[in-house]
Order: C-alpha cells, then structure tokens, then sequence
C-alpha cells in the first residue's frame, strides 16, 4: 500500500515537471524574430530616416562683380532751372552790336569804396571801343582818351581825341598799347555767356534804368553772393553787385558795377567807330 502511494507521488511529480518545461521553452517562430533585426516599414509610417545632404559647391564671384546690395550706386540727379535763365541768355546771345556806359565801384581793404573804372563802351562783333572820361597818360607827354580793341587779332590801340591842349599835336596818331591791360574783361555778354543755369536762381523782378529787369542770384567760387539786374528785353545785365553777408546777416557790397544802356541792336554801333580811323598814323 505504501509502495502504491510513493508511486502516485513520483507520478504526479513527473507530469508536473513535464508541463512546466514545455510552458518555458521558446518556440520556432520567436526564436527567428530574436534572431533576425527588424526592417522598417516606411510605406506609411509618419517616422522615416534623416536625409542626409550634400553641400552645393559655394560659387565665389570675381571682385568686379560683388556688390552690397543695401549700398546701390546713387542715381543721377536731374538738373531743373527756371527757364526764364534760358530765355534771357538766348536773348543776349542775339545781341553784339550795343553801346553802354560802366563803372565800377569796389571796397578796399580798410573798408572804403574807390571807383576803379570809368568809361564808355561801344562793342560790334569783334571789336569794342573804349573812351575814358579823362585821357589817360602813356609815355613822355603823349596821353590817350580812346582804346581801339580786336578781340580776334589781340591788339589795341590808343588815339588822343579830346580838345585843348592834352590831345593838341597828336589828335591823329594811334599808339599800340598793351592789349592785355586795355582789354575789355567784363560786359554784360560776358557775364551771361559764364552763367551756369543749374546754379542761379530767379528771385524777382523790378525796375532799374527806367527799364524792367529780371533779378538773379548766385554763389561766386569764392563763396560770396552775386546778384544781377537783368534787362527783360535785351538779356543783359545793367547792374552786377557782389556781396557777402555779416554776422548779422546784413549785405556787405564788395563790388558794384554798373552797365548804363544807351542802345542796342542792329545799326547801334558802326564799323567807322570801332575801328581806327584810316587817315592817322600808326605809332609803335
């Protein structure tokens, strides 16, 4: 009986055992899945591997061509002026045949005004004629009161033409005199000629001389003001004052010249008055 009951037991032990090892074993189908990696599946999936990118070849441009794009070139200004200028020097430009008185007037060094210059003037083409008020001494006891100009040729010559006693004996003799002090630098053509439109302004208008002129202004190179009364007719100026202004911002007038009209145009000036007369002699 205690051999049936120990037998039971052994028995039972040996299922028990036989069960347990079976449950813990691993099966076929796992054991490949330990062994194999897993691939992943991106045909759906939202998780997908990093792309990896190759660098573009970096292009280096030559210096000529490498520009800052926030420092573009400036554009070219446009240039307007009043175009009352162009008027009044086309119409100047119109006229070479005219007659007018100047005088000048300039402050010195200390301050005071000295008239520099005094005379009249009578202008044809190429040829001016220039008289002073007083003659003027030459060399010896030989004086001259007239100054026959060739702006072409560059020469000028003197002639004595005033009564009494200063011109008696040589009121018919002409005298080569030095072109470059006789020349006759400034005239209204001259002026209207070296304006820069761009540069002047128009200010107003008025009268001076009985006639209407246009008033401009300008900044000289040497920095102070210029302003001219130009003739609204004729496009020339009658008046040419240099200023600068003070601390109180007041003018200070540097040089005041002034160009009395007596005419202008055809048949102003004629030929036998520009030119010396044919019957005097010429002295060197």
């Amino acid at each position: 009986m205690k051999n049936m009951f120990l037998y039971a037991m052994g028995l039972l032990l040996a299922v028990l055992l036989l069960i347990g090892c079976s449950s813990t074993a691993p099966s076929s189908n796992t054991a490949l899945s330990n062994t194999t990696p897993a691939i992943p599946d991106t045909s759906g999936s939202a998780i997908t591997g990093a792309i990896i990118s190759v660098p573009e070849e970096e292009v280096i441009k030559p210096i000529a061509e490498i520009k800052d794009e926030a420092q573009e070139e400036p554009k070219e200004e446009l240039s307007f002026y009043n175009p009352k200028i162009k008027e009044l020097r086309d119409r100047s430009a119109q006229v070479d045949n005219y007659e007018y008185y100047y005088k000048s007037t300039v402050m010195t060094s200390t301050g005071l005004y000295l008239d520099d210059a005094n005379y009249q003037v009578k202008i044809k083409g190429e040829k001016i004629k220039k008289t002073y008020i007083e003659p003027k001494f030459w060399k010896e006891d030989i004086f001259y009161d007239e100054v026959y100009l060739d702006v072409v040729q560059e020469t000028a010559y003197g002639v004595c033409s005033k009564l009494g006693i200063t011109c008696e004996g040589i009121n018919h003799n002409a005298y080569k005199l030095d072109y470059a002090a006789e020349d006759v630098t400034i005239t209204p053509r001259i002026i209207m000629d070296g304006l820069i439109p761009t540069q002047v302004k128009v200010t107003g208008e008025t009268y001076y001389q009985k006639r209407k002129v246009i008033l401009l202004e300008f900044t000289t190179p040497e920095g102070n003001q210029e302003r001219l009364f130009v003739d609204d007719f004729y496009g020339l100026p009658l008046r040419q004052v240099i200023f600068r202004l003070n601390e109180d911002d007041d003018e200070v007038v540097l040089v005041d010249r002034t160009f009395n009209l007596i005419g202008a145009g055809s048949g102003t000036v004629k030929n036998s008055e520009v030119n010396v007369p044919n019957d005097f002699e010429v002295a060197g």
